[in-house]
């Protein structure tokens, strides 16, 4: 059954990535049109890393904090840069094939690794405090917070474990459809809780302390016949904006939840297998066929779309100063204007593909193709 379940999430992962549809009637991606640049987009730097998985369901990114940089590439090794010109401060070989973003906070590393384990390292020397052996592999960015380290296996399972010793304090166990979306979303720590988009459509809100649920609201409903038919996924990056979660899943909605009690704010149609960026007013997301929407934060009204990058398999937006950036399958970056989503400016950083989100620090963009281009740009001056 283990095996069926694992050539079935390949096979659909594969099929994902192609729109979701098959061989006879693929659509090519959109080709890009011209425009005149309105913001200048610098690059400051540019190095390898190391491979990160070009492999369906891996979108390793890399965790930004005390003006570093942590990359982590499944040789199993953990670079640290200089945020500002992308020199080397340290690197780490762990022996294992690394296979998720770092998580860096309380004076630790914590990542996950292909084999299913959970290394926690030493932030400062980078040797290992302690290691876990857990169910099935790691995918999802491990996360720290209250001295714990929340980690989240493919089988479904979350765990908690003390920073201080090592020692196991709680796990929750979901169960996983048969057939869904080879990849797990990023958990969130926020107001005493992990947020988690599960496999079944819903968004759930663990009490970080004891792991005990304390809401559930469910993103998309599974429907249809057929296994493919009720996917229901909630595998992309969910953002978080003044104590409201706005998440997405596919064949379902795009919902603002308030995570102090779990209600729905509103929701809007939109099925999505990458994640959602919030600004300021805008939350913007992108469909399963790739074209973006710009919708109102307050209410979920369509302020805007955006189709000049139909089937171009686009990861996460984020946000970067006053812009959004999103990446492709061709290694292109593309900055819109949240207000009307315009183009504004395209870079690009390499040849291969962007899945995993880039990640941003006021007017700087921070991204990797899954050959293991790491890319620094500064936006708008």
């Amino acid at each position: 059954m283990l095996m069926l379940r694992a050539v079935l999430l390949l096979s659909l992962a594969l099929l994902m990535a192609c729109g979701g549809r098959t061989s006879e009637n693929i659509r090519p991606p959109r080709e890009l049109v011209n425009f005149s640049q309105t913001v200048d987009v610098q690059r400051l730097w540019s190095r390898k890393i190391g491979d990160v998985g070009g492999m369906p369901g891996l979108r390793m990114a890399v965790h930004l904090a005390n003006d570093r940089v942590y990359a982590a590439n499944t040789r199993g090794q953990i670079l640290v840069l200089d945020a500002g010109s992308g020199s080397e401060l340290a690197r780490f070989d762990t022996g294992h094939a690394l296979s998720t973003t770092p998580a860096v906070a309380d004076g630790i590393i914590a990542v996950g690794t292909l084999d299913g384990r959970l290394l926690v390292l030493d932030e400062a020397s980078g040797e290992e405090r302690f290691a876990v052996r857990l169910s099935s592999e790691v995918i999802a960015p491990p996360v720290v917070a209250e001295g714990l380290v929340f980690v989240r296996s493919h089988d479904g399972r979350i765990s908690a474990f003390r920073i201080i010793d090592g020692s196991r304090t709680w796990v929750q166990e979901y169960t996983v459809p048969i057939l869904s979306l080879r990849g797990n979303g990023s958990m969130v720590y926020e107001r005493g809780y992990v947020l988690v988009g599960l496999d079944d459509g819903r968004l759930t809100a663990l009490r970080a302390s004891d792991g005990v649920p304390v809401w559930e609201q469910p993103i998309a409903i599974p429907e249809g016949r057929t296994d493919l038919e009720r996917l229901s996924d909630v595998d992309g990056e969910f953002a978080l904006r003044s104590g409201v979660a706005y998440a997405a899943g596919m064949n379902g909605q795009l919902t603002a939840v308030d995570v102090a009690g779990g209600s729905p704010l509103w929701n809007r149609e939109l099925s999505a297998s990458a994640g959602v960026a919030a600004g300021e007013s805008m939350v913007i997301a992108a469909d399963v066929d790739g074209k973006l929407w710009g919708l109102d934060r307050a209410g979920g009204a369509s302020m805007w779309s955006q189709e000049g990058l139909e089937y171009r398999w686009l990861s996460t937006p984020a946000m970067v100063g006053n812009h959004v950036a999103v990446g492709d399958l061709e290694g292109y970056v593309h900055f819109l204007d949240p207000s009307d989503g315009a183009f504004v400016a395209r870079v690009r950083a390499g040849r291969d593909a962007i899945r995993s989100a880039p990640v941003s620090s006021g007017n700087l963009l921070y991204v990797v193709t899954v050959d293991g281009e790491l890319t620094a740009y500064r936006v708008g001056g």
